[in-house]
């Protein structure tokens, strides 16, 4: 018989099935402690790296927003001039203004020369400017032009006429 197979009928009993596992000594578990905190040190370094990219990031996109919505304000006030119109407006909310839309408002207000003006409406101009009143109906300015023999009615009749 070969060597190493238990003989038949023999005694001898199989090895058992949950043998426990050899016991590592305190040392083994000491470096593996050591090794875990450092670890965790080293993931608490990265995660205060990380959430201090994320509040410069935060911040970078708040004032991107903010120089956004200044920038559109500032179109829409037709300023002659943005870059100075946006630096007098960050100069006077640095210095205590509420918001950048007072102000603009005090900007307007205190140097007018920074913004466009409209200018008067002409006979030859495409729309009439917007008073906020009703426009009056095409038989109504018709009649006018008829009446008076001016010419600005008959212009705004003519010109009622072809965007109609």
């Amino acid at each position: 018989m070969p060597e190493g197979l238990p003989e038949e009928g023999g005694g001898g009993s199989p090895p058992p099935i949950n043998a426990p596992s050899p016991k590592p000594n305190d040392s083994a578990w000491r470096d593996r402690a050591l090794r875990a905190e450092a670890r965790i040190d080293d993931l608490s370094k990265q995660l205060d790296q990380l959430r201090a990219d994320l509040n410069k990031a935060n911040t970078a996109l708040a004032e991107s927003r903010a120089d956004a919505d200044l920038d559109r304000t500032i179109l829409t006030s037709a300023a002659i001039d943005t870059d100075i119109t946006r630096t007098l407006i960050k100069d006077a909310v640095a210095k205590g203004a509420k918001s950048s839309a007072e102000a603009l408002k005090q900007l307007q207000r205190t140097k007018p020369y920074l913004f466009r003006t409209s200018p008067p409406p002409s006979s030859m101009s495409p729309d009439p400017p917007f008073t906020g009143q009703p426009q009056t109906s095409l038989s109504d300015l018709a009649d006018a032009a008829r009446s008076t023999n001016d010419r600005r009615s008959l212009l705004s009749y003519l010109r009622l006429k072809r965007n109609s």
